[in-house]
């Protein structure tokens, strides 16, 4: 593999790796409860609010 092929697969990887982290990102919202950021997957873990405890009564 030459120089280039081998920095132009590093700056793909690199690029992959940005807009992996701007989705996880998009997949929150804010709590109705106090607007902390929550986990937009009701019944998961991340959906329980880590400061103020909410869950969504759908889940319980």
């Amino acid at each position: 593999m030459t120089k280039q092929k081998m920095n132009n697969l590093i700056a793909l990887v690199f690029k992959q790796g940005k807009d992996n982290s701007k989705l996880s990102k998009s997949k929150t919202q804010p709590c109705p409860q106090c607007g902390y950021p929550i986990g937009i997957i009701s019944g998961s873990n991340e959906a329980i609010c880590k400061n103020c405890g909410f869950k969504d009564p759908c889940c319980e």
